[in-house]
């Protein structure tokens, strides 16, 4: 029977704001982007998988925080990160902010920058587990892999019918950076055609609304 994984270490008490580093984390590449540590990717699908803004922020959450939602419910975590920390979460998905094909270069990078950073924040302060986000436009599929160290294997994507192919796509790519068949990917939401789709991967199909248990999800 699949468990739940623990974390490599407890956070066991609250953070504040204030204890949050004006601070700078490794990196791996030009643009600066941070680079995510490895000993800390996500290695199950832990539930519930929540997605942020649905319950109190305030509310226990010892399962797997999701951001596919509009920005707008997380942008404050740019401010103030240690809500997610303080949830007691084992795992998140990284912050989903948006990035279209017409969105222009600086706001993208940007947006990476930011998810990347508030990722490495959490693995270091919270020993949050990590799952890449890959629901970016095609264009920006290789941009957005900046900081995520090679041999990588937990991802994540939002999942639509209407977007097989890009979905495919991210899916190929994020095969070619883990590099090996140990890859553990995460499909939210979508109809039958994204869960066959998920079932013919070999991939995690998560749905909305569901009701879910408290034991985790594992290859």
């Amino acid at each position: 029977m699949p468990i739940s994984h623990p974390r490599l270490y407890e956070h066991t008490r609250h953070m504040s704001p204030t204890e949050v580093p004006d601070c700078v984390w490794p990196s791996d590449n030009e643009m600066e982007v941070p680079m995510l540590r490895p000993d800390l990717q996500a290695n199950a699908v832990d539930l519930p998988v929540t997605q942020w803004g649905t319950i109190r922020r305030r509310s226990d959450m010892h399962g797997t925080w999701s951001f596919y939602v509009d920005d707008y419910r997380f942008t404050a975590l740019w401010r103030d990160p240690t809500p997610v920390i303080n949830s007691g979460c084992l795992n998140v998905v990284e912050p989903n902010f948006s990035c279209s094909d017409q969105t222009p270069f600086p706001v993208v990078l940007n947006n990476i920058y930011r998810k990347r950073w508030l990722s490495r924040f959490w693995q270091e302060f919270g020993g949050v587990r990590v799952f890449v986000d890959l629901n970016v436009s095609p264009r920006w599929g290789e941009l957005n892999l900046l900081g995520v160290p090679q041999g990588w294997r937990s991802y994540a994507t939002r999942g639509y019918s209407s977007r097989i192919k890009d979905m495919d796509r991210e899916y190929q790519r994020a095969l070619a950076h883990c590099g090996d068949n140990s890859m553990l990917m995460m499909v939210y939401g979508g109809g039958k055609a994204v869960r066959e789709f998920c079932q013919q991967r070999g991939l995690i199909w998560v749905a909305e609304q569901q009701t879910l248990g408290t034991r985790g999800v594992d290859l």
